[in-house]
């Protein structure tokens, strides 16, 4: 608390500093020659005094500059810059620049123009923000960039999205990329951030741009900014949202729903088991009526779940293999989707107040946000506050200073995708014969001893599939609740002196404390054998940044120079605090007191961080057509011992053709631009604070301390480094069409790489630098203007852009038992490194399909052909285990290989199958229009390429004992005598094991369209609000993940890089939006 007051105090003393000069005022309008109407948000500031204001609703600004300031610049995005002379009630018309050349570019530590720029940053603006209804600013920018894979691992309300930018640049460090707010690294949560709040983020992607962020620019820079204050009456505008969530939309694996059919599938898996067993087979006739007598069994379903007035061994009719007719049912079991998921409600609001003079100028905002999950147990709720203010109280003096706080809570109570009791883990995978709620003899409900009005769930006892646990109940019964409190703050001053120098001195940090509460009741499942569970976790973390900064910008003749010299320091603090207790009193109440026992001692930490920076840049241009720009950086980290220090550095060099005199007559191309760049970068995120130093835990040893080794260090461990080169192109084709195509290759060397070493060491794992690898490839980014009518007043937009990568290993670890590079490492699975292949190429066992006669899976198996006769003979010939490490293996050289197919998969061999998870192509696509005030956007995310391994499907196809699963709706469709070439195994209850186990099968193409945004708007004419004093008005209703078109109904690519599925995995949603704004 006293940190705030301190702050506040801070910013109130400073907005007292603003002094008198002599100045004179400065007002007009600024209007567009397109169309004859006010420009919105156009900057206009003085030449050389560089005080402005920008434009308001009716495009007019009014601000004051020095006395000697005659010239004043005014500039807009998509219009070309105009000078004019300064004076009152002007009337500035500015001419379309169909070359955006004047567009500046948030760079981070400085800024740029599309003009000059050497490198590859992306701007998405907040117009493409707001269309999306997303908590954060991760998820809202899929599909938006090349090369930049978002990928939204967990539909939970609240998750934030994995982001790789240009491939995955490292095997075992970190590969997410470096925030930066407002200019300053940022460690906080960026869930913290409201999107409303945000004016632009530009997406950092090449080494001419990253590496003034050494150590940690490696895998990409996100630079944000938030909205600033403006010059001007003091405007306010406020939009309000309501949607509602929905499961229904994005399709789900299909799976047997009916109760009846799993019983006669099952029954018929009991069938073939009798006949092929291997100890007492039976005939066809006395299979069928061993498969009706024993489906309610334990060779079967456990007889408390026979829902039929029937007895259990007349359920079936052994000659029909189906259910009897006219036998009735005591009870229906529910359906499990229908009562776990739920529609939800999702709600925002956000109010922002904008306004100030020259002198000083503000922004601040409100927001509130309430997202309520489709799975029951699920929610997220946000507020947050900003203030934003600059002051500039004399012509060499300015100062910002913003302050930003979040609250949030969640609670996923059931739904961690580490938990086996995740509850879309029971949708998919629970047979349809089992009830949510216990049952009586009779097949009533039973009402629960412990809550009025409830039923009791019932929590399998005896049942096949997740026995003694029930997903839906958990997510009632128990409690999973995060608060998390964020303070972020940060304060530039900047002093201008001689001519074209400034210092910059920035202090910034945040704090935040998260407190996470897990309840488990106190009657049902794991922790009700422990009579109720809390556990209760403090996280907290504080950051303090401190940047000083000397700039120099000069410009005479044709020659332009900006550079700049900083230090930065950064410090890192992260403390943990945990306490587990059981047998409750309260069975409501989760806090520690409430509970009797100690599950375990209570225990904490301390981790600390710190890196030391100096670092320079230096942009020129000449005659506005040859740029060049580079970068040096030099890191210090303590996370590492002997090699502390990385240097880093970059050139960039760019051309911009369409300027040189030759080019004047070139009406095709009104821009065309030129554009190199190569530099080195670092790397050190994903490896801990302590890497370099051994670490112990502390143990009693009856009374006395005790030291453990937990993890080896290594001294000598240092920055995993990475060069990238660029070659790109900017261009301008007519008035219909820009775009940009750049090419890049990224070497990443001295991997931290987990060396495995004997155990005989004390430890099994030792990180080291090891290994080089590669990315590489092309990134496309395209809109054609394909209608424009300014009379109609009517424009129609397409946008389209690709990411193409390849990633490959291009030296081995070293094997310490051989002191070798490796051949392979197969310790991923299902993926096999080796040199030349990619990260995320498969090495498995290769399914070849069934057995027409048997009905047995086959896959391929290569063998020593030790007798030489060309056929395996089991005792004899020695199946090959992995393919590749058996030929690369000197004491098998000279052996004969053969190769066959086999039955029996311990025998398959585990080998290439030809096939990657990464995709050739990825991407999106936007369709935008509007006519006179209505607007229509269109997003569409796709891939191309590669496979996924469906995991869901894997275990939907399984072979296991009736009961104890449910079935792919594929499975109608399995071997059967009656069906020979299928393609899908017999099903046997179990007497064939290893049929989903993992290989080829399950490999699904990772090609999809995802449907995933769509918003319809209408700004109402401002004739219409003029009476109601409002300047505009607009309303509008929106979806997000609409649809999503794959190989497999239900198979999800999006949400895992490797396109891979998971039982446990949070889907995506379905949120469908009205919304409306209003600016008054």
């Amino acid at each position: 608390m006293k940190r705030i007051t301190l702050l506040f105090a801070f910013l109130v003393m400073s907005m007292g500093m603003a002094l008198a000069q002599s100045q004179v005022e400065v007002s007009g309008t600024v209007i567009s020659a397109e169309d004859n109407q006010p420009i919105i948000g156009a900057t206009v500031r003085g030449k050389t005094s560089k005080k402005g204001d920008r434009t308001n609703i009716d495009g007019k600004f009014k601000f004051t500059v020095p006395a000697n300031e005659k010239i004043i610049i005014v500039s807009f995005v998509g219009m070309q810059t105009r000078e004019v002379a300064a004076g009152k009630n002007l009337r500035i018309v500015l001419q379309p620049d169909s070359k955006v050349l004047d567009e500046v570019v948030a760079l981070g530590y400085s800024s740029g123009t599309k003009r000059s720029f050497t490198g590859s940053a992306v701007t998405v603006k907040a117009e493409a923000l707001e269309k999306k209804n997303v908590a954060n600013v991760t998820q809202a920018l899929a599909g938006e960039v090349p090369g930049v894979n978002i990928i939204n691992t967990n539909g939970q309300p609240g998750a934030e999205a994995d982001v790789y930018v240009r491939g995955v640049g490292s095997v075992n460090a970190g590969t997410g990329p470096l925030y930066v707010v407002d200019g300053v690294p940022f460690s906080g949560s960026i869930s913290s951030l409201n999107p409303a709040d945000i004016e632009s983020t530009t997406l950092l992607k090449d080494a001419a741009s990253t590496s003034i962020y050494g150590a940690r620019g490696a895998n990409g820079v996100i630079v944000i900014t938030t909205k600033s204050g403006r010059s001007g009456a003091m405007s306010i505008s406020a939009d309000v949202k309501y949607g509602v969530n929905t499961a229904t939309w994005i399709p789900r694996h299909e799976i047997i729903k009916c109760p009846d059919e799993y019983l006669e599938m099952g029954w018929s898996g009991l069938h073939m088991y009798a006949m092929q067993r291997k100890k007492d087979p039976l005939s066809d006739q006395a299979a069928r009526e061993w498969a009706s007598a024993n489906l309610f069994s334990e060779s079967g379903i456990n007889t408390k779940y026979n829902y039929y007035n029937a007895e259990p061994g007349k359920v079936i009719d052994p000659t029909t293999g189906k259910v009897y007719t006219g036998i009735q049912r005591k009870y229906t079991p529910e359906v499990w989707a229908e009562e776990a998921f739920q529609k939800s409600n999702r709600t925002e609001a956000n109010v922002q107040l904008n306004g100030g003079t020259d002198k000083l100028r503000g922004f601040m905002s409100l927001g509130y946000l309430s997202d309520k999950g489709i799975s029951k147990g699920s929610d997220f709720s946000r507020f947050t506050g900003r203030l934003n203010v600059e002051m500039n109280p004399y012509t060499w003096f300015n100062t910002k200073s913003s302050l930003a706080f979040t609250n949030s809570r969640s609670n996923n109570s059931g739904q961690s995708q580490y938990s086996s009791t995740n509850l879309f883990h029971f949708v998919d995978g629970m047979p349809p014969i089992y009830p949510v709620y216990e049952r009586d003899k009779e097949g009533n409900k039973i009402l629960s001893p412990y809550f009025n009005n409830q039923y009791q769930f019932d929590y399998g006892d005896g049942r096949g599939f997740s026995g003694r646990s029930n997903g839906l109940a958990n997510a009632i019964y128990d409690t999973n609740k995060t608060e998390r409190n964020e303070i972020a703050y940060n304060t530039k001053m900047t002093l201008r002196f001689l001519d074209g120098f400034s210092f910059e001195n920035t202090f910034s940090g945040t704090f935040s404390n998260a407190f996470n509460k897990q309840r488990g009741n106190k009657w049902y499942g794991d922790s009700g054998n422990s009579k109720g569970t809390i556990f209760h976790v403090i996280d907290n973390v504080t950051t303090y940044n401190f940047l000083s900064m000397l700039r120099y910008s000069k410009k005479f003749d044709k020659h332009s120079i900006e550079a700049f010299g900083a230090h930065e320091a950064n410090l890192f603090q992260f403390t943990r605090d945990f306490v587990s207790k059981k047998h409750l009193v309260d069975p409501f109440n989760d806090d520690l007191g409430n509970a009797i026992v100690f599950d375990a001692p209570p225990g904490g930490s301390t981790d600390t961080y710190r890196l030391e920076s100096y670092f320079a840049q230096a942009n020129y241009d000449y005659a506005g057509k040859y740029f060049v720009s580079g970068t040096f950086r030099r890191d210090g980290s303590s996370r590492f011992v002997n090699n502390k220090w990385g240097n880093f550095g970059s050139i960039g060099l760019a051309w911009e053709i369409t300027a040189e005199d030759f080019m004047k007559d070139n009406k095709w191309f009104p821009f065309l631009k030129l554009k190199a760049s190569y530099g080195t970068l670092g790397q050190q995120d994903g490896i801990g604070y302590y890497a370099g130093r051994d670490l112990y835990d502390i143990k009693n040893n009856n009374g006395e301390l005790a030291l453990a080794l937990s993890t080896k260090g290594n001294a000598d461990l240092t920055w995993e480094r990475a060069s990238m080169l660029q070659l790109g192109v900017d261009f301008n084709v007519g008035k219909f069409l820009t775009g940009s195509i750049e090419y890049y290759n990224k070497i990443s060397t001295d991997l931290i790489y987990d060396r495995r070493v004997a155990p005989s060491n004390g430890y099994a794992i030792i990180k080291v630098n090891d290994g080089r690898l590669q990315n590489q490839g092309v990134d496309l980014d395209l809109t054609a203007h394909i209608l424009k009518n300014k009379e109609q007043d009517y424009y129609l937009d397409l946008r389209l852009n690709a990411g193409f990568l390849s990633n490959k290993m291009l030296q081995m670890p070293i094997e310490p038992s051989t002191g070798q590079p490796k051949y392979i490492d197969t310790t991923i699975n299902p993926y096999g490194r080796q040199k030349g292949r990619s990260l995320y190429d498969y090495y498995m066992r290769e399914f070849v399909g069934v057995d027409d006669e048997t009905g047995l899976s086959q896959w391929t198996m290569y063998y020593s052909d030790k007798n030489g006769d060309g056929k395996f003979t089991p005792n004899v010939d020695k199946p090959i285990e992995s393919y590749v490490e058996f030929i690369n293996d000197e004491k098998n050289s000279g052996e004969k290989i053969e190769k066959a197919l086999t039955s029996r998969y311990q025998n398959a061999t585990k080998l290439y199958v030809g096939k990657s998870a990464l995709a050739t192509v990825r991407g999106g696509f936007n369709i935008s229009g509007g006519f006179k005030g209505i607007e229509l956007s269109l997003q569409f995310i796709y891939s191309l390429g590669g496979y996924g391994y469906d995991g869901v499907y894997a275990g939907l196809m399984d072979n296991q004992q009736v009961g104890k699963n449910n079935w792919h709706v594929d499975m109608r469709d399995r071997w059967t005598p009656e069906n020979k070439t299928s393609d899908i195994p017999r099903i046997n209850n179990g007497l064939d094991s290893n049929t989903i186990s993992t290989s080829s099968r399950f490999l699904t193409s990772n090609s999809f369209l995802h449907f995933a945004n769509a918003r319809l708007g209408y700004s109402l004419p401002k004739n219409w609000l003029s009476s109601m004093n409002v300047k505009s008005m607009k309303i509008w209703v929106s979806g997000d993940n609409l649809a999503l078109w794959s190989a497999r109904k239900g198979f999800n690519p999006s949400t895992s890089l490797s396109g891979g599925s998971s039982t446990l995995r949070y889907n995506p949603m379905t949120t469908v939006t009205a919304g409306l704004s209003v600016n008054f």
